[in-house]
């Protein structure tokens, strides 16, 4: 059996652009740590090896880990309310911007596995409904 192409990188988010107030945030250090563990990075990285997206591959781990636990509300709002109890302090931000900043660091951490965008506002077909559009990728 073929071993997976997954290797250990010691991931640091050293280009947040324009989000650099968010990423430093308790919020933005949060889903980087999120973003960077093991099993995540192999989801981003088989579903761009798969040409699908990757949000749609972390969608459902994502709200398990922010959304807001046994509620009927619909998987947006359970996510940005899980957000907005789990990181009260410092200045609300959009579900839309987080979104925004996700796919941002999604980016950079399939870079440092030799992926490169191969399109943008693709249809995320995300099965929970968080993201509406993602960037697809292929290898470099």
């Amino acid at each position: 059996m073929a071993r997976f192409p997954y290797t250990e990188i010691d991931y640091a988010y050293s280009d947040p652009g324009s989000f650099a107030v968010l990423a430093a945030s308790d919020l933005g250090l949060a889903l980087w740590e999120f973003l960077t563990r093991p099993d995540i990075v192999r989801s981003l990285i088989v579903a761009a090896m798969l040409g699908q997206a990757p949000v749609s591959a972390i969608s459902d781990e994502l709200l398990a880990e922010f959304g807001v636990p046994g509620s009927s509300l619909p998987p947006r709002e359970r996510l940005a309310n899980g957000l907005r109890n789990r990181f009260p302090q410092g200045t609300p931000v959009s579900l839309d911007r987080v979104k925004q900043m996700i796919g941002h660091m999604i980016k950079l951490i399939l870079a440092a596995h030799g992926y490169k965008v191969r399109s943008t506002s693709s249809s995320a077909r995300d099965p929970e409904g968080i993201f509406t559009t993602s960037a697809r990728y292929e290898k470099e």
